[in-house]
């Protein structure tokens, strides 16, 4: 730099200042377009997360059971079980089976009698 100042040595000072702002801004607007560029990337990201989101909360809505109908379910199905405990305090369906057992009792025998027949015959 000149150590005198003239219209040429100012020129030269306002010329290199002048170059180094636009190198500055240069700089400043390299960095805008990264940080846009990433910017634009996160809202990317942040919107196919939000359309996932989305999507599983509606299927949730979807296949949920509403609440009238899980009331009405529960319900029946308490008459159900309260019918099958009384049916079971009460010893109903244990008489079938004794009924059935007689059957096979007499099945039985009549096997026995044939078998004693049959190899008496021989």
């Amino acid at each position: 730099m000149a150590a005198t100042w003239n219209i040429e040595a100012l020129k030269e000072h306002y010329d290199e200042k002048l170059k180094d702002m636009e190198r500055h801004f240069d700089r400043v607007l390299i960095e805008k377009d990264k940080a846009v560029l990433i910017q634009e990337q996160n809202a990317k990201l942040w919107r196919e997360q939000a359309n996932e989101w989305r999507a599983t909360v509606n299927d949730l809505m979807a296949t949920r059971l509403p609440r009238g109908e899980f009331d009405a379910y529960k319900e029946s199905n308490d008459r159900i079980i309260t019918a099958e405990r009384s049916r079971s305090d009460k010893g109903e369906g244990n008489k079938g089976g004794v009924k059935d057992l007689w059957g096979y009792i007499i099945g039985a025998i009549g096997i026995i009698a044939f078998l004693v027949e049959y190899f008496k015959n021989k």
